[in-house]
Formats: C-alpha cells, structure tokens, sequence
C-alpha cells in the first residue's frame, strides 16, 4: 500500500508546501528510503489545496475532534473518496472524447 503525506508548513504567512512516501516517524526512516519534495509550481499547489478542500467536507470515512478532546465520526453521506474517484472518471472521459474529436 501506498501513503502520501501531505505536509503544510504556515512559515508565517508562506505557507510551505510538501509531499513525502511516508509519515515522517522513525519507524518509517530507519530502515527504507523515503522522500519528501517541496512543491512550488503554483498550479499543483492549487490542486493540493482543492483535494485538501474536498477531503475536509468527507462525511463518511471522517472524524471530528469535539471541544472535550474526544473523535466523534461524522454523519452524513457525502464520500470524498468516492467523489474523488467519481471526478478523476469524469475527467478521464472528458479527455478520451477531445482525443477522439482531434482525430476524427
């Protein structure tokens, strides 16, 4: 399985924006090879933000931490996950018939 970390640094006002393999814990240092890019192309930047967006609207697979402390499971129906996919379809079709409008 696959992670990818995505690490924002607020640097006062700069927010900094990263992508890494793994959680940043020992564990996952000690014994593999790991990486972390910075991002700086704003466009990728955008994107991130707006995967960020859509995720933090999950109300299926999220918890919310309560003014107590405590992980209270969202309720509702919308999926980001499944949304996500939804669209990444969505887009690969829409691209699939600009291709075949090029060439006909």
């Amino acid at each position: 399985m696959s992670i990818v970390e995505f690490i924002i640094f607020k640097n006062n006002k700069h927010p900094e924006y990263y992508i890494s393999s793994a959680d940043l814990l020992t564990r996952n240092l000690d014994r593999r090879v790991e990486t972390l890019i910075s991002l700086t192309d704003s466009n990728v930047i955008d994107d991130l933000k707006w995967i960020i967006d859509v995720l933090n609207e999950d109300q299926i697979n999220s918890y919310k931490m309560n003014d107590k402390g405590k992980w209270i499971r969202v309720k509702g129906d919308f999926d980001s996950h499944q949304w996500l996919i939804d669209y990444s379809d969505e887009k690969k079709r829409k691209k699939k018939m600009e291709v075949i409008i090029i060439f006909q």
